[in-house]
């Protein structure tokens, strides 16, 4: 078991290749194009700016709660010390409804509002995961992360 795992929001904006090697959890959110609504892993990079220079103008969504229960029962099962990190709630609702989520489970979960937007909470999970090396309980990972 790893001594502690993350789950994260997708407004990290972490590639694939990040999440792999941190073996982070992410709960992706819903980008939406005209009424269209795509998971934002099944929207590539390419296909997304290829909309925007079409000018196609794209909205964003809460992921569904159930999202957020698969994430946390991923997580459960490789440690018993659980962070979630999420985009600013004073940007969008993943915050409560990560909370929600954690209440209804009554799970033993550590929540943080990285208070940050996209890349920026990116390179907070980025660093600290790095610094850490996966090796020291949550505790030392939280008093670290307040520093940021």
């Amino acid at each position: 078991m790893s001594p502690v795992k993350i789950v994260a929001d997708s407004a990290c904006d972490l590639s694939a290749e990040i999440i792999d090697e941190l073996n982070i959890e992410v709960v992706p959110a819903n980008v939406i194009f005209n009424d269209v609504i795509y998971s934002q892993f099944d929207l590539s990079r390419a296909e997304f700016y290829k909309r925007l220079a079409a000018g196609d103008v794209p909205t964003t969504g809460v992921p569904a709660p159930k999202q957020f229960k698969i994430a946390y029962e991923h997580a459960f099962q490789e440690s018993k010390d659980v962070i979630v990190l999420t985009i600013s709630k004073k940007l969008s609702a993943m915050y409560s409804t990560a909370r929600m989520v954690a209440n209804l489970l009554n799970d033993q979960l550590t929540l943080i509002d990285t208070e940050a937007a996209t890349i920026e909470s990116g390179l907070l999970f980025i660093l600290q995961l790095k610094k850490q090396k996966r090796e020291h309980p949550k505790q030392r990972w939280l008093n670290l992360s307040l520093r940021f």
